[in-house]
């Protein structure tokens, strides 16, 4: 995974800012030779769920995360197919649930909304 990682790392096209709100946000677009491309789907490549869900992982990771490690992925609903060179941007607002952090990820594009879903990070080992 560390290619893949390190390839959305470089579709990053801004920095990760913070909102008024505190919502942290970047933007991404994946050329056509995006790695994430391979196999998915050869002839209509569409940017797969789980580079999305890495991608909101890119930008939470400048939130209140120190000392976190995700460790599961809810409720997440893909609305719509992103299509290479498309820019998204992606954006994550953060809420406690007990001891978890909770990252309310958005995916959007210029067609509306493309994905929802929330990051559940929970502290490391021996770090509660």
């Amino acid at each position: 995974m560390n290619r893949l990682s390190d390839e959305i790392s470089l579709a990053a096209v801004t920095h990760v800012t913070t909102g008024e709100d505190g919502r942290l946000s970047g933007k991404f677009r994946f050329g056509d030779s995006f790695v994430g491309f391979g196999g998915h789907f050869p002839g209509a490549p569409i940017v797969p769920g789980v580079v999305q869900v890495m991608a909101a992982q890119n930008v939470a990771q400048d939130g209140p995360l120190i000392g976190m490690v995700l460790k599961r992925v809810e409720n997440a609903k893909f609305f719509l197919q992103i299509r290479p060179r498309e820019i998204i941007c992606v954006s994550c607002r953060f809420r406690e649930k007990g001891n978890e952090t909770v990252a309310e990820a958005r995916v959007e594009c210029d067609r509306g909304v493309a994905a929802l879903f929330n990051l559940i990070y929970l502290p490391e080992r021996g770090k509660s």
